[in-house]
Order: structure tokens, then sequence, then C-alpha cells
């Protein structure tokens, strides 16, 4: 799992700024309030579940691990048919 540097915000000023939605680092790294120094912005998926687990109960962190099991899965169908014809295999 990625973070962002930039605590998330559904505020309407906030709703364009890429810092508090995109977690990839070539992005947060340009934020003027970006820390190199600060490491915790990734995190192993266990260590995630774990985090949920004791944070919001099994049932919560059961029901978001689903949610995301079934948004991989769609993702992969909705480009299925253009990976099984790429020429470029490997």
């Amino acid at each position: 799992a990625r973070f962002t540097n930039t605590p998330y915000s559904t505020a309407k000023s906030d709703l364009k700024n890429p810092y508090v939605h995109l977690t990839n680092h070539a992005i947060q790294k340009r934020d003027v309030d970006y820390d190199p120094s600060v490491d915790d912005l990734k995190m192993p998926i266990q260590d995630l579940y774990t985090h949920m687990l004791s944070t919001h109960g099994q049932d919560a962190a059961d029901r978001c691990f689903a949610g995301m099991h079934g948004v991989i899965v769609n993702a992969l169908r909705s480009v299925s048919q253009v990976m099984i014809n790429d020429r470029h295999k490997a």
C-alpha cells in the first residue's frame, strides 16, 4: 500500500491537489512539503490488513480487502483481451 505525504482531504479546495490524491513517488517528491527523510509512505499489504484489523475490526478489514480484490479482478478483466492479443510478449 502507498500513502501520500499530504493528509487526505475531501475539501472542495483539495479536489485538484495531486499531492492529496496521487501516491506516485515521482509526483509526491515535487510537493513543497515533501520530506525525503519520511520513509513510511509504503506499507506491505499484510501490515495494512493488520492495521485495519486492529483499528476497524475483522468485518471492516475483510470487506475492504474483498472490495480491493474485486477492483483488481475487474481491472484485469477489462484489459484481458488486449493482453491476450499483445504481440510484444516476452
